[in-house]
């Protein structure tokens, strides 16, 4: 990396870039563009950037390219205006509320074991959790009857309908 002298102090052009643009331009008037050495006050401030004594000047952060924050803000009043309106809910509820509102399709599975239990309840034995050590004959699937399947099948049909905006 080139270094360069500046003010007397040498230092990376890296560390040159690091100092406020507005010291930086102060600089260049105070030495009229580099054709006389710099003055005391200026080596001083320089030094003091360098040494950590001196602050950042305070300069508006929006005018250096930074994101004005109030979309941020008016996305807020939004929620909050939201919320009042639905009636101050509590995190608790509000996770309720948008389990409730979580639209899942018909469940196949509970389809088939809740055949397959009740077909275990017909032959009087007692039916296996583990799917793994299930025996076959206590399957669920080729147990469903039409009317469960007709209300299965209209129940994906309306959640279908629903995921397309129908």
């Amino acid at each position: 990396m080139s270094s360069v002298t500046r003010a007397g102090i040498e230092m990376s052009r890296g560390q040159w870039l690091a100092l406020p643009s507005e010291l930086r331009r102060r600089y260049w008037l105070d030495t009229d563009w580099g054709k006389r050495p710099a003055s005391a006050e200026m080596v001083a401030e320089i030094r003091g950037y360098f040494s950590g004594a001196n602050e950042q000047p305070k300069v508006d952060p929006y005018f250096e390219g930074e994101p004005h924050p109030l979309p941020l803000t008016r996305a807020w009043v939004k929620g909050y205006k939201r919320w009042l309106l639905d009636g101050c809910p509590t995190p608790e509820e509000e996770a309720r509320r948008r389990a409730a509102l979580s639209d899942a399709p018909p469940d196949l599975q509970e389809l088939v074991d809740r055949a397959g239990r009740r077909r275990t309840a017909e032959l009087g034995e007692e039916y296996v959790e583990d799917p793994l050590e299930r025996p076959p004959h206590q399957g669920g699937y080729p147990h469903i009857t039409a009317a469960e399947w007709v209300e299965y099948d209209a129940a994906m049909a309306a959640w279908k309908a629903r995921r397309r905006g129908e």
